[in-house]
């Protein structure tokens, strides 16, 4: 973001807002005068809501706005789930023994 020192507190962080409202509104009326979709995602933080859950009715409500806006290609709805660039397996078992795995037991090694 150009001046972001200067600017910071004139933008919402991506995670920080509470809801993709706004965007999805925004986005939906300037497809009126483009000729070609505008691929949309929405992000949702989890955080924002009770006990950690979007509720189902809110995507949805936001899916129908955005077409009745005028909107043409909504894709995802992103979720926050706290994740770093790190690039650390995540703590699961499925994941530790995929990982510990040797070369010897590795089928396409063995072909």
């Amino acid at each position: 973001m150009p001046e972001y020192r200067r600017l910071k507190n004139k933008y919402e962080l991506l995670w920080n807002q509470q809801s993709p409202e706004g965007y999805l509104k925004i986005v939906a009326v300037l497809q009126k005068y483009i000729d070609q979709g505008i691929s949309v995602n929405t992000s949702y933080n989890p955080q924002h809501y009770d006990e950690e859950k979007i509720p189902l009715s809110e995507m949805l409500k936001h899916l129908v706005m955005f077409y009745k806006y005028g909107g043409k290609q909504l894709y995802y709805f992103n979720t926050y789930d706290g994740a770093t660039d790190e690039m650390e397996p995540p703590a699961h078992p499925y994941y530790e023994q995929s990982f510990e795995q040797d070369d010897e037991d590795c089928d396409s090694c063995t072909i």
